[in-house]
């Protein structure tokens, strides 16, 4: 006798008390979920890879109220069920781009869905954190999104989170996005305390749109204002990108939020070319496309690729002219590492 077995069963037991304690059916249920999480992770329109974050509503109003600056599109209406959802995805995933989220409502007995945005200043607080923070009083939100390759993030309103991995990844491995705020940390941690939360606002969101779309990188936060000579290679931004002073000058009216907009599109292409880019502890970016040598003797087994093999060359380096590591792969997989204190 021939037994087929799928995931998608045990998906769907996975994701069944989740469902249910958000009390949103019949838009939030168990097969809407896998449906969705199936679809995200690995989206695809005329061949192009698309991560839209998807946010199932009981009331747009009452969330857009959470959101300063808001705007919204309504784009159609859809049946009631899985069906639905599909099309509403597949209608709006390829405008879901830069700020602009797919939302979807139950209205009048049917889905109802569109595109929306919050504040678009680069200084604002993102969407998800806004609405998905667990606070009472929350709009009854789902969000569904792609965080890295073959992993898909469900989170609802009331705190509750969970990642799956449509792949070989053990269940142990750190979630895409899981160093990002030590990461960001570690670059600010000498930034004044006045405008340190902005700037951790602004890289938050910039380096966190650029790893979400990034094949692969290495990060380095220097330990002292200069680059050390590990990392003599590579292309020197004369001036470097000072993210505490733009953000300093943003803040006086002094310069325009266009300018951190410009900046970010710059951390973005830098963090998808070849090589290291090197932050220093005052919120400032030096260098990027830099290389390190592999160390004549390493103190860990090394495995993997090239990338592999430079992450560990930089870790043996800190302590020694750097404070922290951060390496993403290919697949989203990430790793970081930082000095005691």
């Amino acid at each position: 006798m021939t037994e087929n077995i799928t995931f998608r069963n045990h998906l769907f037991g996975s994701v069944h008390d989740f469902a249910t304690e958000c009390g949103m059916e019949p838009l939030v249920q168990s097969s809407t979920l896998v449906e969705l999480i199936v679809a995200l992770s690995r989206y695809t329109e005329e061949g192009i890879h698309l991560a839209p974050e998807m946010y199932l509503c009981e009331n747009l109003s009452v969330m857009l109220k959470f959101l300063p600056g808001h705007s919204s599109i309504h784009l159609g209406g859809a049946s009631n069920d899985t069906d639905g959802i599909m099309k509403a995805l597949k209608k709006a995933a390829p405008l879901a781009i830069g700020d602009w989220k797919i939302y979807i409502e139950m209205s009048n007995g049917q889905f109802e869905y569109g595109l929306f945005h919050g504040d678009l200043s680069p200084l604002s607080v993102e969407v998800g954190q806004t609405l998905l923070s667990g606070d009472d009083g929350s709009a009854k939100v789902v969000r569904v999104h792609q965080t890295g390759g073959d992993c898909v993030e469900i989170r609802n309103y009331l705190g509750k989170k969970h990642n799956i991995y449509l792949s070989h990844k053990k269940a142990e491995e750190p979630p895409p996005g899981r160093y990002i705020d030590e990461l960001v940390s570690t670059i600010c941690v000498e930034v004044d305390e006045q405008i340190r939360e902005q700037v951790q606002t602004f890289l938050r969101r910039a380096l966190g749109q650029a790893l979400l779309r990034s094949h692969g990188t290495l990060i380095a936060v220097t330990s002292k204002a200069k680059k050390p000579k590990s990392l003599d290679d590579g292309i020197d931004l004369t001036p470097a990108l000072d993210f505490a002073k733009t953000v300093k000058g943003v803040i006086a009216k002094d310069l325009d939020l266009s300018e951190l907009r410009s900046q970010m599109a710059l951390i973005e292409g830098m963090v998808n070319s070849d090589g290291i880019v090197a932050f220093n502890p005052l919120g400032v970016l030096l260098s990027y496309n830099c290389f390190i040598a592999s160390p004549k003797k390493v103190t860990s087994k090394v495995s993997g690729g090239a990338r592999r093999r430079a992450y560990q060359s930089l870790c043996e380096k800190i302590g020694r002219g750097l404070s922290a590591v951060y390496m993403q792969s290919q697949d989203g997989s990430a790793d970081f590492r930082k000095e005691k204190l």
